[in-house]
């Protein structure tokens, strides 16, 4: 009698997989999913099932509240201080305040998710940056510039980059090493 056989997904579609994972759990969680597989569409659904968790696991992991809450108000203040720089009249239209909230937490978010994305381990002064860089990219190429002037976008994404690029040098992410320090 011969062995049943075994199968697995497309491997198109498992790399694909493997990229929308963050790498400190890309191993486990792709081994896991390759282990499930029954048919694509049933890959696929687990996939969308597993990968929200995953992420907001790692977001809970690099993150800190306190730390989280001041980059929120340095950013909440950078679009404040990019509105007064370039066009004072919007802060006295309806809503504004409002309104320029909308492009400080998409920053954040473009911070919280490069830290998550990280990769795990000691990370150089540098590399402290690329998650401001990341949050000014998300938050120009997102509907949360359309919230305020193109102009207050730029001067705001730009004093954001300095200030949270600031608070990450002074309070760095948090570190989780790849293995134990040796005795």
């Amino acid at each position: 009698m011969g062995q049943a056989r075994r199968l697995m997904p497309p491997k198109l579609v498992e790399k694909a997989v493997a990229l929308l994972i963050p790498p400190a759990s890309r191993e486990e969680v792709a081994g896991d999913l390759h282990e499930r597989y029954r048919s694509l569409g049933h890959y696929v659904f687990e996939t969308l099932q597993v990968l929200p968790c995953v992420i907001y696991s790692r977001i809970r992991r690099t993150s800190d509240a306190r730390i989280v809450i001041i980059q929120a108000l340095s950013l909440y203040l950078s679009f404040l201080i990019g509105a007064w720089l370039a066009n004072i009249d919007f802060l006295h239209e309806a809503w504004a305040p409002v309104r320029l909230a909308a492009p400080a937490a998409t920053m954040l978010a473009g911070i919280i998710l490069e830290d998550a994305y990280a990769a795990p381990g000691l990370r150089a002064g540098w590399r402290l940056g690329r998650g401001p860089v990341v949050g000014v990219v998300l938050m120009l190429t997102t509907a949360a510039r359309v919230a305020i002037p193109g102009l207050v976008a730029i001067y705001g994404g730009a004093v954001g980059l300095l200030l949270s690029s600031a608070v990450r040098l002074v309070f760095p992410p948090m570190i989780f090493p790849t293995s134990k320090p040796q005795p």
